[in-house]
């Protein structure tokens, strides 16, 4: 009977123990004659072994031998968007300081990717590391991964829904995940119709053919016996599949749909009958920028629809497609032989109304042969000058050196102050080296200022900062980017302006940014800051009573809460406070909070608040601000 092995390591132990080595560390495999390296195990089979782990397993092997270690040593990188042993995502997010060089979007990122692996212990690992609650945006992130176990803790222990259930359904579904939609149409029955139409568009634009056509079924099947879906209701949800059929199914398939429900009296999914120019523009992207090997007869499909449905103008004019959002996913030089395509239809670029949309969707899409073909194309000439200003910005801000360089070349004014602070803002120090080098500066000679030094602190981004410090040296004015660090909510970055020795403000505004991004983007505010930056010696300044109302609006933890009054942040009107709680709870990032937290916090406001004034009352304490 052979026998069963667990890991690599069983392999490589056991042919160590049958040829009785004590010392799996100094075996020479390299010197080994033929048959006691079969006997061992050849490096084929070992590469056949580890073809068949999950490449985070294969990652965390602890090797017997330094020669096999050393064999893997390309394999050892931690893929987290991926499940990630439990033991192993401890060892990494556990320890105090783990996020401490993540910024506040890197840590979202690691709580979405922990969701989204269906491992509820890392995802809880992964909240308490970071400081950042659980949203109702996870469910999004776990519906993409099949996460049902990630959804049920969600919704019953935590007690959390999602925003968008048609979202959920979509991001699910377009990845193949029936069962996730299924267990959303459980939670959520009286939405079965709308979740059935949004899961048969994703599972379309995924390529999932028989999981589409169950959901488009079930929602055609919901509409007939409810009689609630107005025609016109069912018409546009069969004009968004069938573009979403273009973008993920052979052209057979596109044309087996049309036809079937043409047949079943569905008018309005037989063909592209009366769909105007801007719905026939959203097929022509799809079809044209979709991943299968018969885009182009999808493409003609379109392009012959298309032809006396553009209203007064005749046929439906196709040239906005080179800006559409499926342009600018295409990447490298697939998305070159569609503009050649689309082009040789007689739609050339420089027919857009708005060419300089369709620049963008190169630039935000970092494809720098599509900005350089679209440049040649006309639209260099064509683009005005504000509109450009706004693209090179964007691709500053974007991090895209490439078409900065092809904006360059094309004859375009650069303008160097806004450069740099977007591509610093960015973190971006691709962009800021290409600046020095394009515009020719020295230290003696160039165009960084204390606004520069700024921007890339609110990146979050050590090494732009590092960069920019380097060549700008110490000024005037460096106490603002302390304000700025706050905004990235990256604690190295704080921790290396005080390794600077940059000035620190004795104002306390750093402390009061802290809330600003949250209040005006409601987003969970980064608190960990507060004690990043009272670590470093920042003060507290003239805001110092004021922190504690903003703290409880802008939904700080009440550890911390607790915390600001311990180190003086004393509060001289409770009933600031109390109206501060409520705009926690209705317009602040309070939302996102679990119930019991909430409480915690109001039960904390009430007993602290009733403490002052009975201290007031016996004089204890001074209630005058």
């Amino acid at each position: 009977m052979e026998p069963e092995w667990d890991s690599l390591d069983d392999i490589l132990v056991s042919g160590c123990q049958r040829l009785q080595i004590e010392e799996a560390e100094s075996l020479p495999l390299g010197n080994l004659p033929d048959d006691v390296l079969h006997d061992v195990c050849l490096r084929e089979v070992v590469e056949h072994i580890a073809s068949f782990l999950p490449r985070n397993d294969l990652a965390c092997l602890r090797f017997v031998s330094k020669p096999w270690r050393e064999y893997f040593t390309d394999r050892t990188v931690l893929h987290l968007s991926e499940l990630v042993p439990r033991e192993e995502f401890r060892k990494k997010w556990q320890p105090p300081g783990s996020c401490r060089e993540l910024t506040r979007d890197e840590r979202d990122k690691l709580v979405s990717l922990a969701a989204a692996t269906d491992c509820v212990d890392n995802l809880k690992v992964a909240l308490a590391a970071t400081g950042l609650p659980p949203g109702p945006h996870l469910f999004k992130d776990a519906a993409a991964g099949g996460a049902i176990a990630t959804c049920t803790y969600l919704q019953e222990d935590l007690n959390l829904r999602p925003f968008d259930m048609e979202e959920f359904a979509h991001a699910g579904a377009k990845n193949g995940h029936g069962a996730v939609i299924d267990w959303g149409i459980g939670c959520f029955p009286q939405r079965e119709e709308r979740l059935a139409w949004a899961a048969a568009r994703g599972a379309a634009e995924g390529g999932h053919l028989e999981l589409s056509l169950k959901y488009m079924f079930r929602a055609l099947e919901i509409s007939y016996d409810s009689g609630c879906s107005s025609g016109s209701d069912v018409a546009q949800q069969l004009q968004q599949l069938n573009t979403s059929a273009l973008a993920g199914f052979p052209q057979p398939y596109c044309k087996v749909l049309q036809e079937f429900l043409g047949r079943h009296g569905w008018r309005w999914g037989r063909g592209f009958e009366r769909w105007g120019t801007s719905h026939m523009c959203k097929a022509m992207s799809a079809a044209l920028f979709s991943d299968t090997a018969d885009w182009e007869a999808k493409a003609v499909d379109v392009l012959t629809a298309g032809r006396g449905q553009g209203g007064a103008e005749g046929d439906v004019d196709f040239s906005e497609c080179y800006g559409s959002d499926e342009a600018a996913r295409m990447t490298g030089p697939a998305v070159l032989t569609r503009f050649e395509w689309l082009k040789a239809q007689r739609y050339p670029p420089s027919k857009a109304k708005n060419p300089s949309s369709l620049l963008h969707a190169a630039v935000t899409g970092r494809n720098t042969a599509a900005v350089q073909w679209l440049l040649a194309q006309g639209l260099a000439a064509a683009v005005g000058q504000h509109a450009r200003g706004g693209l090179v910005v964007s691709a500053a801000a974007a991090g895209h050196v490439g078409a900065l360089k092809a904006m360059k070349q094309a004859g375009w004014a650069l303008n160097p102050a806004r450069i740099l602070v977007k591509g610093a803002a960015g973190g971006h120090v691709s962009v800021l080296s290409w600046a020095w080098e394009s515009f020719g500066w020295s230290n003696d000679s160039h165009g960084l200022t204390v606004n520069t030094f700024a921007a890339a602190c609110s990146s979050g981004s050590v090494a732009a900062m590092r960069w920019v410090h380097e060549r700008l040296g110490q000024h005037g004015g460096m106490e603002g980017a302390w304000k700025a660090v706050v905004w990235s909510g990256c604690e190295a970055a704080a921790e290396l302006l005080a390794e600077l020795g940059c000035a620190q403000p004795l104002d306390g505004l750093p402390y009061a940014h802290i809330f600003i991004d949250s209040l005006r983007n409601f987003k969970y505010c980064s608190w960990w800051m507060f004690h990043c930056l009272h670590r470093l010696g920042v003060a507290f300044g003239p805001v110092r009573n004021k922190l504690v109302a903003k703290a409880v609006e802008a939904g700080v933890p009440l550890g911390t809460l607790r915390w600001l009054l311990e180190q003086g942040c004393t509060v001289r009107d409770w009933d600031v406070v109390r109206a501060a709680l409520e705009g926690r709870r209705v317009c602040g990032p309070g939302w996102c909070e679990a119930e019991a937290d909430v409480l915690e916090v109001v039960e904390w406001v009430a007993i602290s608040s009733l403490g002052f004034i009975l201290g007031a009352s016996l004089g204890r304490l001074d209630p005058r601000p």
